[in-house]
């Protein structure tokens, strides 16, 4: 029952996360849009998309561990 958890969150997780970085990479891209609001550059959007995906990846590894021991 265990492991059916743990991979239930990592498909849960990983879709998230596969949203979010679609949405980051079809972002408008750097500068001013019509309506005067700047948009963020999409070195910085994808940053800040990654890091979330990494520090899951490492929860994932962790978890791992925990659940079989090494």
């Amino acid at each position: 029952m265990t492991d059916l958890l743990f991979w239930l969150a990592v498909v849960c997780c990983a879709a998230a996360q596969a949203v979010i970085v679609r949405s980051a990479v079809r972002a408008p891209l750097e500068g001013g849009g019509l309506d005067g609001v700047p948009r963020p550059r999409r070195a910085a959007e994808l940053l800040w998309t990654l890091l979330p995906a990494a520090f899951l990846g490492g929860v994932l590894a962790l978890t791992w561990r925990a659940i079989h021991g090494s």
